[in-house]
């Protein structure tokens, strides 16, 4: 017994100090060694070692020395995880409120199940980090959120931005708007109300609807944040009219934000260049029309921030990858598509400080490939989420 009680005291002290010690088991070091690393934002190394401790990126070089103990990772591509700017993920046909076109008070996030078989098939298609957002049926949608693909598919950020749908999606015979010139006349009659803290409607409200689902002075806090600057607003906005509604809207109110489904974007891209409003785009596919399929090229070689999406479950995750393959097959730099599938896109949704390339202090999400990430014969054979190897095997 006093042997088995030493050997017990042992095993607990021991366990103190690697639970204490800043290189524990469960914070193991990482080093991804690849024959090309994309940095995205500071080039291309040859033959280069990412370095990874505590869930974070430690270390990124040529000449990083790899720690005693570490974990050794060889790759042919490393690259940051791919970052899906726009999707329904784990919130599939509960993303729109059929009553009121007006629900900015309305929180995808509530929707949302971590164990939807769609999340992991994201994931095994090197996306690390998505945004989610409502429906395009609703004039202003309500509000988006970015989510991280790991073991617990988790909200990082539950209010990123207020979702608007300036398209003929929001129309609908049977309530308001029934056309594009009432949806637009509906978005300046909800934000000027905003500004006097009057919650406005699509539809005739009673006192009995107060409280239920939520208070209606919620949409005023939703749409103020948005008005003065601290949420940014992402425009639905499919056609060229679309387009120059949307900018007449962010104009006089003065709203930060990008365009989504932009296909005719590329007609005004100069005005979208001097506004410095970013564009999302996809999915791309095959069938798509020359036009749309040449909208991204014009658009980046214009300077327009331009970034991609799945709009996943209705697009399959692998269509990211696609969109940006075709792309570049009709005039997109390889360099911009590349930006556009992972800096871009968190620049965009405002999480650039943590993810989207690959720099010391971000986190550790990677996308390790077999070749080029453009090439769709590049296979992916591992992902790495907050330092956790989730192989494809």
């Amino acid at each position: 017994m006093r042997r088995n009680r030493g050997l017990m005291i042992w095993v607990l002290v021991f366990g103190f100090w690697v639970l204490s010690d800043g290189h524990s088991a469960h914070a193991q070091t990482l080093a991804v060694r690849a024959e090309t690393v994309l940095t995205v934002s500071k080039g291309t190394l040859k033959n280069g070692v990412v370095l990874v401790r505590d869930g974070k990126i430690a270390a990124v070089g040529a000449n990083v020395k790899i720690p005693k103990g570490a974990k050794v990772i060889q790759a042919k591509v490393v690259m940051p995880g791919l970052i899906d700017a726009h999707s329904y993920l784990g919130c599939y046909n509960e993303t729109d409120e059929p009553i009121d076109a007006l629900t900015p008070e309305l929180r995808v996030c509530d929707a949302f199940d971590p164990q939807h078989p769609m999340l992991q098939r994201a994931r095994r298609a090197g996306i690390t980090t998505a945004c989610i957002a409502p429906g395009n049926a609703n004039v202003i949608a309500g509000q988006v959120s970015i989510i991280k693909l790991g073991a617990t598919p988790q909200i990082l950020w539950g209010n990123a931005g207020v979702k608007f749908s300036i398209s003929t999606d929001a129309t609908n015979p049977q309530r308001n708007p029934t056309s594009r010139a009432g949806l637009v006349e509906l978005v300046r009659t909800a934000l000027n109300g905003a500004k006097d803290g009057k919650a406005v409607s699509s539809t005739a409200q009673t006192d009995l609807m107060l409280g239920f689902p939520t208070a209606l002075d919620e949409r005023c806090r939703a749409l103020r944040a948005v008005l003065n600057g601290q949420r940014r607003v992402c425009v639905h906005a499919p056609t060229a009219d679309d387009v120059e509604n949307a900018l007449a809207l962010m104009d006089e109110f003065k709203l930060k934000g990008c365009l989504l489904h932009a296909n005719e974007a590329a007609e005004v891209c100069d005005l979208l260049k001097e506004r410095k409003i970013p564009v999302v785009l996809g999915p791309l596919h095959f069938s798509d029309s020359e036009k749309t399929l040449k909208n991204a090229g014009k658009l980046a070689n214009a300077g327009v921030k331009v970034a991609f999406c799945t709009d996943a479950p209705f697009s399959d995750p692998a269509s990211l990858r696609l969109s940006a393959h075709l792309a570049v097959k009709y005039g997109m730099t390889p360099d911009a598509a590349l930006r556009a599938l992972t800096l871009n896109a968190a620049e965009i949704l405002g999480i650039a400080h943590r993810v989207g390339s690959i720099e010391v202090g971000k986190d550790a999400d990677l996308l390790l490939l077999s070749g080029e990430p453009l090439n769709l014969t590049s296979r992916v054979e591992a992902v790495i989420i907050d330092g956790k190897v989730f192989r494809q095997d």
